[in-house]
């Protein structure tokens, strides 16, 4: 059993009393009490008067040891103040301490028990997208069916309430970063905010795409001097990862993106390794396998590309087998 009451250090007196059926008597109860005590560590070490040990403050990053955080601070934005969060044994640097769904002061508040997910009225969002566009930003996110209202989090601007659709487009200033979080809620509790996002917009939001080939797409090399063929466009293609359907009302923000062009390339055998610099595009490239790769083996090459307005695409690959001719011949012997 856990006793969250005991907020202040000292000593405790305790006594436990149990009543049970006589086995000799089922008509007489046998009581049993008993008593003892325990002592909670008290706030020694602590300059800021408040009711917390100082190793609880240490426990948790946001808290601090030298400041007065208790009932009128709430770290964490989840409704309970950080003497709530004692108080129900949550932590205050996470506003949603079993991961259920809801945030802890929504299930205190209402009668649930914040350290048991399996009780959570909402549940958690465990998918969301979002894509600058030229002037706004797009949202796609996996809607859980027990929110009633989902918002949108701007740090500066407030919440934008959503709707239920799944995917929302809200206009904003270009060239600006915007920190994002989704929210929401139900009938019954709210949940807590999404991991923060950073996203800008900007005229030209969408990164180049494309292709190589090692040798234009031949299996295998004789040599581990190769020559790499590229293909880059820097214009959204048909057929690429679009930010929801056809109907989508991010579509006319997405045909008002511009196109900056001036790509560039790199490339590398190992992305743990490093990057040959960024040049301009060309549709060859001359380029040598990794001295390691052996013959019978694969030998890879790794490309991204990059626009004039530093959008970085992708990383892709292409490999081919490296595979030296061995030419035998025949020994002659004269005397």
């Amino acid at each position: 059993f856990v006793y969250p009451k005991t907020t202040v250090g000292g000593p405790y007196n305790v006594t436990i009393v149990a009543s049970f059926k006589d086995p000799a008597d089922p008509s007489q109860n046998l009581v049993r009490a008993w008593y003892g005590s325990f002592y909670v560590q008290g706030d020694d070490e602590s300059h800021d008067d408040d009711p917390f040990p100082w190793w609880w403050e240490k426990r948790h990053p946001c808290m601090d040891p030298d400041q007065y955080d208790s009932t009128q601070v709430d770290y964490d934005k989840d409704g309970l103040s950080n003497f709530g969060e004692w108080e129900n044994g949550t932590n205050p640097c996470d506003p949603d301490t079993d991961d259920g769904g809801e945030m802890d002061g929504s299930e205190v508040n209402g009668g649930r028990d914040p350290l048991y997910a399996p009780d959570d009225k909402v549940r958690p969002i465990l998918n969301f997208w979002l894509r600058p566009l030229n002037g706004a930003i797009f949202v796609r996110w996996s809607h859980p069916l027990s929110y009633t209202v989902m918002m949108l989090n701007v740090e500066g601007l407030g919440p934008t309430e959503m709707g239920r659709t799944g995917v929302f487009t809200l206009p904003l200033e270009n060239g600006k970063p915007y920190t994002v979080t989704l929210q929401g809620a139900s009938k019954d509790g709210q949940g807590p905010p999404t991991d923060v996002a950073v996203v800008m917009p900007k005229t030209d939001p969408d990164p180049p795409s494309g292709f190589i080939q090692i040798n234009g797409g031949a299996p295998q090399t004789l040599s581990r001097d190769v020559t790499l063929n590229v293909n880059v466009s820097d214009a959204l293609l048909d057929g690429m990862p679009a930010p929801g359907s056809a109907a989508s009302i991010a579509n006319a923000y997405t045909r008002a993106n511009l196109v900056s062009a001036d790509v560039q390339m790199r490339f590398t055998n190992n992305t743990e390794e490093d990057w040959s610099p960024w040049e301009p595009y060309a549709t060859e490239k001359s380029w040598m396998l990794d001295p390691g790769c052996a013959p019978g083996t694969t030998g890879v090459v790794y490309a991204q590309f990059k626009d004039g307005a530093e959008n970085e695409s992708m990383v892709i690959f292409d490999e081919i087998l490296y595979q030296p001719v061995m030419i035998y011949l025949p020994l002659v012997l004269k005397d």
